[in-house]
């Protein structure tokens, strides 16, 4: 049902400026966040409302398609890695590697 929504972050953030629980104290220092995570908003807002994730959510997603899912976000997420590793690698400390 494309009227269903979940809220991606209430369940487990008590934050009241509808921002996920990933955003601590740093990321709140650093003033550029919030005019990602504002730019952003229709696109979360929007990916609340996918099927996909819906029927994931709610236990009606076929197998097959899980699958799938399962096996693109593994190579995604090798990519990723490498790509922070190399991101780490270019640091000049390990605080500017964290940062």
């Amino acid at each position: 049902n494309s009227t269903r929504s979940i809220d991606l972050h209430s369940a487990r953030c008590n934050r009241t400026d509808n921002r996920p629980s990933c955003c601590t104290p740093t990321m709140d220092a650093m003033p550029h966040t919030s005019a990602m995570w504002a730019a952003a908003d229709a696109s979360v807002r929007a990916s609340a409302k996918h099927p996909f994730l819906l029927a994931m959510l709610d236990g009606t997603l076929a197998p097959v398609k899980f699958e799938y899912y399962i096996r693109q976000d593994s190579k995604y997420l090798l990519d990723f890695g490498l790509a922070l590793r190399r991101l780490a690698a270019l640091a000049g400390d390990e605080e500017e590697a964290l940062a």
